[in-house]
């Protein structure tokens, strides 16, 4: 299944079951199984200093970066969680329409065309 140490699980959701996302696969657990799993936030993981985030929309074409902030909330928030585009994915903008509507961008080796109302709302951090 995966599941191991330095792993990066997602949870999804809690009620009767745990729905948990785990390198781009979903399971189910149940709470009796999830209580005898040990996990660490990823914001409490010692990092370097962090480069100030931008807007996914405002990256140049070429760019890469790695997400840091994701609204948690909508329809087209969760269809975008569902392919991928998590806190700590690594992306890169392919290209943009002629009039900078939508983007393409690269998430975990496939290309992901997103609008740019949708992106504004992506924060993402620069790589050098």
């Amino acid at each position: 299944m995966g599941l191991g140490e330095s792993a990066f699980v997602t949870k999804i959701s809690g009620t009767s079951t745990i729905l948990c996302q785990l390198n781009g696969t979903r399971i189910a657990l149940s709470h009796d199984a999830a209580k005898n799993i040990l996990v660490e936030p990823l914001v409490s993981r010692s990092a370097p200093p962090a480069m100030p985030t931008v807007s996914l929309s405002s990256l140049a074409v070429g760019s890469s970066a790695t997400v840091r902030e994701f609204p948690k909330s909508g329809a087209a928030f969760l269809r975008l969680r569902e392919m991928g585009l998590l806190a700590g994915t690594r992306i890169t903008l392919i290209r943009t329409a002629p009039l900078g509507d939508p983007i393409e961008i690269k998430v975990r080796g496939y290309h992901l065309t997103l609008r740019k109302s949708e992106a504004d709302h992506v924060l993402v951090e620069k790589t050098v």
